[in-house]
């Protein structure tokens, strides 16, 4: 995983998604900033859309995001903007990036 001057890191992190908290869908986070990810998947979705992304399994800190869908790239995926962030959550997103970001620096 890399990072860029905005505090994103590129992943390879399998998740779980969906509009309920159930997260019955699965995916692959490929980016993530404390403000959005970008996850890989061929599911149809809706730009506006709000749902729910669960990283508490995949990357091992308990965190389930709700954020909105402002983006699509057909067949590919789509870019989710986290909304109401809580500071715990922001603390904990933080984390996470800098973890992945140390992961990855060979």
């Amino acid at each position: 995983m890399t990072g860029d001057e905005k505090g994103r890191v590129r992943t390879s992190v399998h998740i779980h998604w969906g509009v309920t908290e159930e997260c019955p869908r699965n995916g692959k986070m490929t980016s993530l900033s404390v403000d959005s990810c970008f996850i890989q998947t061929k599911a149809e979705v809706i730009v506006g859309q709000t749902i729910h992304v669960d990283l508490k399994n995949s990357l091992g800190s308990p965190l389930m995001l709700r954020g909105e869908i402002y983006y699509r790239l057909e067949r590919l995926g789509f870019g989710v903007r986290f909304a109401e962030v809580s500071e715990e959550e922001r603390e904990k997103l933080k984390e996470i990036i800098a973890r992945a970001g140390r992961g990855n620096e060979d």
